[in-house]
């Protein structure tokens, strides 16, 4: 974004090609890679360029939310230098300016990006996706249709403008239907009457879409996942939240420039670049003359009309002498789509003339003062006031306690707020209102309704006026309540491709309970009840960002007069925790909410409490690599569950302890408890939920990991295929990052295997832009910096370094000696040999911190290849010593790969030091068949191949 014109550009420097926009750098044609935070601070730069930046302006831009020592700083243009290749001392981009900053000293070209004004290609049929409902007919907006549909197309936002009532959403909805063939990636629409909070406008459009958001900034998040995404977006109703709508297509306008936006509201949104359609009534006819029935019949308003009362009244049937009350009904109600079908559902009752007489009564009373608003909103006003007061007082409580309902709500909800009367006859009002255009039924083989926004709008006014407001809102968190706990009852379901449609509906109204119960602190103890209630809702729909905001409104009520503690909050202390580790990492903040939940637990003897807080400290120290804490805490967990009988606890905690025993390199136990939790949930005779919740697919993942270890290289790769296929059988987001980050791509990088490690990383890359994972984005970005290492590119130097130093600041340090390993290796392959020995020796001192002795083998021998290269044979026996401790603790631990890479290391010195026997005998333990790029290497040394090539040991993933 230009900051002096408000538009998406592109700068030009030399042979490079900036796009703050679209988050991209090209060298003529080819892309550099280039991490978010480098990015942040070019962009900085090049858009105040021939300027000096300051530190602290740098800093804030690439660190918003986090106080970093300026060496990170450093590193990051060092990297943007190398990026740039400035090692020629002519080809200069940034010039630092002592004490100050830096400015960027090339010259800068700005150029637009300009949207393409042409329609897309329209894609097959079968690949179409939308949400949007069926279109109903409509009759004169063909004019309309046709330019709005134009516009869509070349136009990053379109809004359709106009009152309530004029039909905006039916116009969109079929213009949506009209174009979808025009966008690769769907049409998808959210009523942001039904999310009734513009907090929730973005996780909503998501979900809508099929995806998660796990950001603090949902709608920046969004933006970022529709970068390279063709669709369009329908907001429907944005005037219930203008603000975060017109930041959404003000951010999408720039981050997403092939997303239209379709809007529809009763004001504009205000932002550049928005075509504005303002809805007109349907055309009525002029007051003069005497009409006959033929002529009035095509005039739209007079045919919508028609439409709708034969509709409602089979036997209806326009006669000339009928045509001029037809005419003033519909100039009376403005040619209002929605008061017109409102009134028509009455004609069979009072026939044209006795509706025209009645609806001109209460027109004279809005003249008179007493609700009269602007004159095109009182032909509603009297509709809908004269559609309440013909019904019966039984159906006018149902109407109005209907309006409690967002969205979409099943004939239970409909009674379980209905009121106390016998259920047949609730049924009977329903219907009732149904029939008279107050309630909308839906099609389908289950009884599920809705009212529009206009009248549910004016639902709620009467609700108010009936001072039962309060009692119905209860009702309804009530009701929430119930189909939370129902749905939680089901959780241990495998999730279906699409979430079902209820929880989607029930989600909506979950948020508008909340808020009446926290917000408007009518009854925080239920909305504390329904939160933790509907955390398994929030799971299913993967609204993460959802869960975490629902649980801090609900324990920020919790005040010390409010009485004992209780359940509910230890279980929103878990789920907030939970919640925090996969967007914020493990902070110092997270193990505050595990230890509170594990003390309130142990206070109240909640047995199930505890061992949830026990589970969460023991995840939150696997992340923050301390390995030795997580399986002190795998012991009380077991403890525990044995002493309080829980068959369930005690079985599932194989999974956290088999992978902390495989980070502490005690192998042979890691594998025990592996299999053993695979074996029970085989059988299916042990604990059912909680084995599907925390076990198969990690504890497959640690399985891999371990028998890659041990020598076993192609039953490795079988089970990190299984883990995978697991992962995507589950549909958990996590379980599949889990599997592609920690077990799939190591396995493939361990065996040498590059093509199969990028297969992985471009999967992980997709999943994790479909869910905005900040936190696994870091490691993917990680790993594919080793990948390029390992091709042979330097680059991979910096992005690695990048890549830690943002591991570092989350606070995750889980597998960090093995990437500073790698580090270490690609410095030394790179001649940058001092650096590589401080990156190892960091990656040592790591190992021993936190306990990841699975990797100190591998460590040592890296160590010993940099002392080697670093003082040559006055080196080798230096070199000798650390592969003999390699070896020696590689054959401790069981890992026999690790036993084989050392040994070779050894070999490659001169007979004095013994190697090739030691090689020799190492190698006759594994299977002759077996061919790695590693076992291939070691078969070349003892050949006596003195040049073993690109089957060398390969470097630790």
């Amino acid at each position: 974004m230009d900051p002096r014109e408000g538009r998406a550009v592109r700068y030009i420097f030399g042979d490079f090609v900036l796009s703050p926009s679209e988050q991209r750098l090209w060298r003529a044609d080819t892309v550099v890679r280039l991490g978010g935070r480098p990015m942040a601070i070019l962009t900085a730069l090049v858009e105040r360029a021939g300027q000096v930046v300051d530190k602290e302006d740098l800093t804030r831009r690439a660190w918003p939310r986090t106080t970093v020592d300026e060496s990170n700083l450093k590193v990051n243009i060092a990297a943007i230098r190398r990026a740039l290749d400035e090692r020629d001392p002519e080809r200069r981009f940034i010039a630092t300016v002592s004490g100050h900053g830096y400015r960027f000293v090339a010259p800068v070209d700005v150029a637009p990006i300009v949207p393409p004004i042409v329609p897309p290609v329209p894609i097959p049929a079968a690949a179409r996706r939308h949400n949007l409902p069926r279109p109903t007919d409509l009759l004169g907006r063909s004019e309309d249709l046709a330019e709005i549909s134009t516009h869509v197309l070349q136009r990053p936002l379109i809004t359709i403008t106009g009152p309530g009532g004029v039909g905006k959403t039916s116009l969109a909805v079929a213009l949506g239907h009209g174009v979808v063939e025009q966008f690769r990636d769907g049409v998808w629409m959210v009523d942001l009457c039904v999310v009734d909070s513009d907090r929730y406008l973005a996780s909503a459009l998501a979900q809508e879409m099929g995806m998660a958001i796990h950001a603090d900034d949902p709608q920046a998040a969004l933006a970022a996942v529709l970068a390279e995404r063709q669709c369009l977006l329908v907001l429907d109703g944005c005037e219930n939240s203008l603000d975060q709508a017109a930041r959404l297509a003000t951010l999408l306008a720039t981050a997403a420039p092939r997303t239209h936006v379709l809007a529809t509201s009763r004001e504009p949104l205000r932002v550049a670049g928005e075509g504005v359609h303002p809805l007109r009534p349907l055309a009525v006819p002029a007051a003069d003359g005497t009409p006959a029935a033929r002529d009035v019949l095509t005039i739209p308003a007079v045919a919508l009309f028609v439409a709708r009362a034969s509709a409602a009244a089979p036997g209806f049937d326009v006669r000339d002498d009928d045509a001029p009350a037809l005419v003033e009904i519909c100039r009376r109600l403005d040619g209002l789509p929605l008061a017109l079908e409102l009134a028509a559902t009455r004609v069979g009752a009072f026939g044209p003339r006795g509706l025209l007489r009645v609806l001109s009564e209460r027109l004279d009373i809005l003249d008179d003062g007493r609700r009269a608003g602007h004159p095109r909103h009182r032909g509603l006003t009297a509709t809908l006031d004269w559609s309440y007061g013909l019904l019966s007082e039984e159906e006018q409580a149902l109407f109005r306690r209907l309006s409690v309902f967002h969205g979409v709500f099943p004939l239970d909800a409909a009674l379980a707020v209905g009121g106390t009367e016998c259920r047949g006859r609730r049924i009977s009002h329903l219907a009732d209102l149904v029939a008279k255009s107050l309630v909308v039924a839906i099609p389908g083989p289950s009884s599920r309704y809705h009212l529009l926004d206009t009248t549910r709008d004016y639902g709620l006014q009467r609700l108010a006026e009936s001072h039962e407001g309060d009692a119905v809102r209860q009702r309804h968190a009530e009701f929430c309540l119930a189909q939370c706990r129902d749905a939680s009852g089901r959780k241990g379901v495998p999730p279906a491709a699409d979430p079902p449609e209820d929880l989607v509906t029930l989600v909506h109204n979950v948020r508008a309970a909340l808020d009446w119960c926290l917000t408007d602190r009518r009854d925080p103890a239920l909305g504390r009840t329904l939160a933790a209630a509907a955390l398994a809702v929030w799971d299913t729909l993967s609204l993460l960002q959802e869960r975490i905001e629902a649980s801090e409104r609900a324990l920020a009520t919790i005040a010390p007069a409010d009485g004992p503690e209780d359940r509910d909050e230890i279980a929103l202390r878990a789920s907030l925790a939970a919640a925090l580790l996969q967007v914020e990492g493990p902070s110092a903040r997270i193990a505050e909410l595990w230890r509170g939940a594990l003390a309130r637990a142990e206070r109240l003897s909640d047995l199930d409490g505890q061992l949830r807080a026990l589970w969460g400290l023991c995840d939150f120290e696997t992340w923050t690599g301390d390995h030795r804490a997580a399986l002190a805490l795998t012991t009380r967990i077991g403890t525990l569950a044995a002493a309080g009988g829980d068959r369930a606890a005690g079985a599932a905690v194989d999974r956290p302890a088999a992978t902390a025993l495989r980070y502490l390199g005690r192998l042979d136990e890691a594998r025990e408890a592996a299999d053993r939790l695979l074996a029970r949930a085989a059988r299916r005779d042990g604990p059912g939920r909680r084995l599907e919740d925390h076990g198969l697919v990690a504890a497959r993942g640690t399985l891999a990991n371990v028998l890659w270890l041990q020598g076993r290289p192609d039953h490795a790769v079988a089970a990190a295929r299984r883990a995978l296929a697991e992962a995507e059988a589950g549909g958990q987001a996590f379980a599949l990052t889990n599997a592609l980050a920690h077990t799939v791509i190591p396995i493939a990088l361990h065996g040498g295997d590059l093509d199969e490690a990028e297969r992985g990383l471009a999967r992980l890359g997709d999943h994790v832009a479909h869910h905005a994972m900040r936190i696994w984005r870091v490691i993917a970005d990680g790993l594919e910096a080793i990948v390029s290492l390992r091709r042979g590119d330097a680059g991979g130097l910096h992005r690695l370094e990048d890549a830690l130093v943002e591991m570092g600041e989350i606070g995750f340090r889980m597998r960090r000696p093995a990437y500073l390993g790698s580090l270490a290796s690609g410095l030394a392959a790179h001649g940058r040999l001092p650096d590589a020995l401080s990156r190892i020796d960091a990656a040592l001192a790591a190992a021993e911190q936190g306990g990841e002795a699975w990797c100190r083998p591998e460590l040592l021998r890296i160590r010993g290849e940099i002392r080697l290269a670093s003082a040559g044979h006055a080196g080798a026996s230096d070199a000798a010593r650390h592969f003999r401790q390699a070896m020696d603790l590689a054959g401790r631990q069981g890992a026999a790969m690790w036993h084989l890479r050392a040994a070779m290391s050894l070999a490659a010195l001169d007979e004095r030091y013994g190697g090739r026997a030691a090689l020799a005998v190492i190698l006759g333990n594994f299977d002759a068949a077996l061919d790695t790029p590693d076992l291939r290497a070691a078969r070349a040394r003892l050949a006596g191949e003195a040049d073993i090539g690109k089957d060398g040991p390969v470097s630790l993933a």
